[in-house]
């Protein structure tokens, strides 16, 4: 596995190298308007699909027709000024850099093993990481929204043979009413004077303070074993409270705390060069009060009493005392994001609590509070209702027919998407190396505009 990996990254780094008598082995492979794809390119990524594997010819051919689609769109993203922010550019560039750390094991291991430091390592990794988001951004534009009919839908199920029908775990309906306190001034004012009580050791003491204080107190996960240290990044990379407070602060020296979505920080300057700049920082978050926890749980007791007695009903209860946005004007359902619908396969439910509450429920019940966890980490009490429970059953058009529908327009939009292809092959300048010309592709590549082999 990871000889494979090092066999990727060495594609990645720079496959254009001489040969030993001299002979350059990179060169252009394709042109797709006005942008090129190099034999680099098709190597890196061919050794990555073959994960392990001999790399065959059926691998490369994948490869290269990617490559070209993914060029048609940027050229078209160039025509129509689709562009990305910078701020997603380095997002995205972080994430790959954690991923190749991971796999070597750490930073160190990473700049010996690659011979670069972070920085020439992220910029060289910049346009190419940029025109794969701006590939991908073009794409969902020209797929935008589509609707499949009640008439497809019936079609697209038709089609499918009994034996090909997915079989559907055991699913539940619920709702919810959710109280999650508020962050108190208090609490707040708590954080930011400890965390500048810390700032002022660090200050005071310089050296290897840092290294101790944020392994010790940083709610970072990805800096605080780190001293809180990031290396150099370009402006646009962190929210912008962080880098206000980067260039407001002289080199070496400590910024006030502030304040961000994240919570409270201070920041350490290490270095600025223009629009780049090194830094490290400690991260705080203020937490509910165990009190105002306790409150909130007291609080939905009562109303699940009010409910249980019919004072008051479940929407109506839901409208007068949840806190959560997201189902307060829904009468409290709860949608899965992957779907769209109000299905939950109950195995897949993350929270443990969460999946003791409505495992234990008959349809049309109530659960006393619970206490779950939220996807930022902090806590909410909530009552369920079972609204509904479906066993595993191999999906059927009434009770999953927006699975079905959500496939239907999958395929309405690829279709589209392969119209467009075809369409604008006939209008791009494309060129094949000959080397690549016996692949048998999707799309006529070969045929496109101006077509011809880069060798003849």
């Amino acid at each position: 596995m990871k000889q494979t990996f090092f066999l990727a990254l060495i594609a990645l780094s720079g496959f254009a190298q001489a040969q030993d008598h001299g002979e350059l082995i990179d060169k252009v492979a394709a042109v797709v308007g006005n942008k090129t794809i190099l034999y680099s390119d098709i190597e890196a990524q061919s050794l990555q699909q073959a994960a392990g594997a001999a790399v065959s010819d059926d691998i490369r051919c994948t490869v290269i027709e990617t490559l070209l689609f993914q060029k048609l769109l940027v050229n078209q993203a160039e025509i129509d000024s689709v562009e990305v922010l910078e701020s997603d550019v380095q997002a995205a560039i972080a994430s790959r850099l954690d991923y190749f750390m991971s796999m070597l094991g750490s930073e160190e291991a990473f700049i010996e093993y690659y011979g670069k430091s972070i920085a020439e390592w992220k910029e060289e990794f910049h346009d190419p990481i940029e025109e794969q988001l701006i590939s991908d951004k073009m794409q969902r534009e020209l797929m935008g929204q589509v609707n499949a009919t009640p008439a497809e839908v019936t079609e697209l199920y038709n089609s499918i043979s009994p034996d090909s029908l997915p079989l559907i775990g055991e699913q539940v309906h619920y709702s919810q009413i959710m109280i999650k306190p508020e962050l108190s001034d208090e609490e707040k004012e708590k954080t930011r004077s400890k965390l500048d009580s810390i700032r002022t050791v660090c200050d005071k003491k310089r050296g290897v303070s840092m290294l101790i204080e944020a392994n010790k107190w940083s709610e970072d996960p990805g800096s605080a074993s780190k001293g809180g240290c990031y290396p150099m990044q370009q402006r646009g990379s962190f929210v912008p409270e962080y880098e206000a407070a980067v260039f407001e602060t002289d080199e070496d020296e400590f910024s006030q705390v502030f304040e961000t979505v994240y919570g409270f920080h201070f920041v350490y300057v290490k270095k600025k060069v223009g629009n780049m700049y090194e830094s490290c920082h400690i991260l705080m978050s203020p937490k509910v009060s165990i009190a105002d926890l306790e409150n909130a749980k007291n609080e939905l007791d009562g109303i699940s009493n009010m409910i249980t007695k019919r004072e008051i009903n479940f929407p109506q209860a839901v409208s007068k005392y949840s806190t959560d946005e997201n189902t307060k004007n829904q009468e409290g359902r709860v949608i899965n994001p992957a779907s769209g619908g109000t299905g939950h396969e109950i195995a897949q439910l993350q929270d443990p609590k969460l999946f003791l509450a409505l495992n234990s429920l008959e349809e049309g019940g109530i659960s006393t509070p619970v206490e779950l966890t939220q996807a930022d980490g902090s806590s909410a009490w909530a009552i369920l209702r079972l609204d509904k429970r479906v066993p595993a059953h191999t999906a059927n058009l009434k009770e999953d027919y927006l699975i079905f529908k959500t496939q239907a327009e999958a395929i309405k939009r690829n279709d589209d998407l392969d119209r467009w292809v075809s369409k604008k092959l006939n209008s791009t300048f494309v060129r094949l190396d000959e080397e690549y010309r016996g692949c048998d592709y999707t799309f006529k590549w070969k045929e496109a505009g101006q077509a011809s082999s880069l060798n003849k």
